[in-house]
């Protein structure tokens, strides 16, 4: 039997933090509790961090979907560059 769907979910969370009491002074609020929002670096983009994302869980996978609101190309397929990145280069794709 084939596993059909999605079989496996990975995450990366940017390791620089922006302070909740910065976000607050910019837009004339008051500071919440905790230790502030998880912003990317100056070379992190959305293909950087899905390779980033995806590299735990790629040895045998047979597609790759990713999904970003600021995909930084505007040719080619992303997600077929992530699948490159990571040495699977004949998974099926999709943007």
């Amino acid at each position: 039997m084939t596993d059909v769907g999605i079989t496996q979910v990975s995450r990366y969370v940017p390791w620089l933090t922006l302070p909740h009491a910065v976000w607050a002074r910019a837009w004339g609020e008051r500071a919440k509790e905790g230790l502030g929002r998880a912003v990317a670096n100056f070379d992190e983009d959305a293909l950087t961090m899905a390779v980033e994302a995806a590299a735990p869980i790629a040895d045998g996978a047979r597609g790759l979907f990713l999904a970003s609101t600021s995909a930084p190309l505007v040719e080619g397929s992303p997600a077929a560059r992530v699948a490159g990145a990571l040495g699977q280069g004949d998974v099926h794709t999709v943007d």
